[in-house]
């Protein structure tokens, strides 16, 4: 916030009208910034009567030099746009059209009966706080209605859910079977609770190590097995899928 004023005061370069420097600053910078440091350009050379003109970012080689009268500075600099960050919750929304949505508790319910009734009396920011006095204050009775409405559609909610959970389950490929030395693995790290993960790890490739080969043909007999059925799963996803 407030770069532009940041720069104009600790860039001494900006104040050299040398066009190499002035290069050099701006061509390496993103684009949002190089306007910033343009504004700060001007600001740093407005007294002496010759700031850069209009600057287009995308052809920062075009610098040139022409008198100018000083522009306000803005006081706060705007605010970045994550790009990635909106894409992420388009995807989500995307891949979550389906998904059951969870139903409002006892407390939001009363919530929302408060705000419709103290409407343009209380003002927003203090409505938390009355809505939260006034709950605490109700008896059992009074929050029955509230709560009970709550657990009816919290129950048809799991429903859903499950349901949804299932379908969503059964559209993935199936899961990759582990190998014979992850088999052996897991009931290292099962038999030895609270033990560091580095640590169990060091122990089950020392055990592993210790097995005969008949013992160890027991989990790759297991991981043979697991290996057969997931085939078989796979092959019958690529069908359905197939079909679709």
């Amino acid at each position: 916030f407030g770069l532009p004023r940041f720069l104009s005061g600790h860039l001494p370069l900006v104040a050299s009208p040398q066009p190499f420097l002035l290069f050099a600053m701006v061509r390496f910078l993103p684009p949002r910034l190089a306007r910033l440091v343009a504004i700060a350009l001007q600001a740093r050379v407005h007294h002496d009567g010759m700031a850069p003109a209009a600057m287009g970012v995308a052809s920062p080689t075009a610098l040139r030099f022409a008198p100018v009268m000083p522009m306000p500075l803005p006081d706060v600099a705007p605010a970045p746009i994550s790009y990635r960050k909106s894409r992420r919750k388009a995807k989500k929304a995307e891949l979550d059209h389906n998904k059951p949505k969870r139903p409002l508790s006892g407390y939001f319910r009363f919530l929302a009966d408060v705000r419709k009734e103290q409407k343009g009396k209380i003002p927003g920011k203090e409505m938390m706080g009355y809505a939260s006095e006034k709950w605490k204050a109700m008896s059992d009775a009074e929050r029955k209605p509230y709560e009970d409405a709550y657990a009816e559609e919290k129950a048809v909610y799991d429903k859903a859910m499950a349901e949804y959970k299932a379908a969503r389950a059964a559209a993935m490929p199936p899961k990759k079977p582990p190998m014979p030395y992850i088999l052996f693995a897991k009931e290292v790290y099962a038999a030895n609770p609270g033990t560091p993960v580095a640590e169990a790890a060091k122990l089950a490739g020392a055990q592993w190590k210790e097995l005969s080969d008949e013992e160890q043909g027991v989990y790759k007999k297991r991981a043979a097995e697991l290996k057969q059925a997931y085939a078989e799963d796979m092959k019958r996803y690529l069908g359905e899928k197939g079909e679709e």
